[in-house]
C-alpha cells in the first residue's frame, strides 16, 4: 500500500496571500505546491470565467477537481502536497453566486485534505494585494457582484480553522499552519445542506433556468 503523505489545503478569498504562504509552506515541508485548476484546464479557464454561466462554470471546475485529485494522489505517494484552494472553494463560490448544488463536496470521491485552513488577512491589506497584482475576471466578478462577502460567509459555515495573515512577515502564518499540522488540531469540516445557496431559492432557480435557456444546457 502506498504511503499517504500530508495534503494541506489553503482556502480563502482572492488576495488573502494563499499563494505566497503556500509556496513558503511547501518549502518548509519539502512538499509540492499545487494550484487549482490543473494546467490542462487553464487554457480555457478565462473563457469559462468570462462567460459567467454558473452551471457550465461549476461543471468545468468540478471536472478540473477530479483531474487534480488524480494528480495529487500520485504526488502524495512520494511526498506532501500543499494546495491553493480545493473542492470547498468550488462549492462555496458557486453557492455564493447563487447556484443550487444538490450535494456536499465531502461526498465527492476526491483526495481529502489532512489539514484545511482558511487564510484571513485584514480586509484593507487584501484589497491592496488585489489592486497591486491586477484584478482578474473572477476578481472583478466577485467585487462587482458582492460575491466576496457571501463567499467568506460560506467558508465560515464549514468549521475551518482560521489563520490570520496580517503580519508583515508571511512566515508567521506559515508557522501557524505548521503548528496545526503537527498538533493535528484542525477542525472536522462541517457538512453543508443539499441545494443550499447564498441567495433565495427562487432567485437561484431563476438564474439556473436563464443559463439553461441561453446555453441549451439541461
Amino acid at each position: 500500500m502506498r504511503a499517504r503523505h500530508p495534503f494541506v489545503v489553503l482556502e480563502g478569498l482572492s488576495g488573502s496571500g494563499k499563494t505566497t504562504i503556500g509556496h513558503l509552506l511547501a518549502e518548509r515541508l519539502g512538499a509540492r505546491f499545487y494550484s487549482t485548476p490543473p494546467e490542462a484546464y487553464r487554457r480555457v479557464r478565462h473563457e469559462i470565467d468570462a462567460a459567467r454561466v454558473l452551471p457550465a462554470r461549476y461543471l468545468f471546475y468540478l471536472s478540473a477537481l477530479f483531474h487534480a485529485s488524480r494528480e495529487i494522489g500520485e504526488l502524495r505517494a512520494s511526498g506532501p502536497v500543499v494546495c491553493d484552494r480545493w473542492a470547498l472553494t468550488t462549492e462555496c463560490f458557486h453557492r455564493a453566486a447563487g447556484l443550487p448544488i444538490p450535494f456536499c463536496h465531502l461526498d465527492l470521491p476526491l483526495e481529502q485534505p489532512t489539514l484545511q485552513v482558511l487564510i484571513v488577512p485584514p480586509e484593507p491589506e487584501r484589497i491592496v494585494r488585489l489592486v497591486s497584482r491586477g484584478l482578474s475576471v473572477n476578481d472583478q466578478w466577485e467585487r462587482s457582484g458582492h460575491i466576496e462577502r457571501r463567499l467568506l460567509a460560506q467558508y465560515r459555515r464549514h468549521n475551518l480553522v482560521e489563520v490570520g495573515n496580517g503580519s508583515l512577515d508571511p512566515a508567521d502564518a506559515v508557522q501557524a499552519v505548521l503548528d496545526l499540522l503537527n498538533d493535528k488540531s484542525g477542525k472536522t469540516p462541517r457538512r453543508c445542506r443539499p441545494w443550499g445557496s447564498a441567495v433565495p431559492r427562487t432567485d437561484a432557480r431563476r438564474q439556473v433556468l436563464d443559463a439553461q435557456r441561453i446555453t441549451g444546457i439541461g
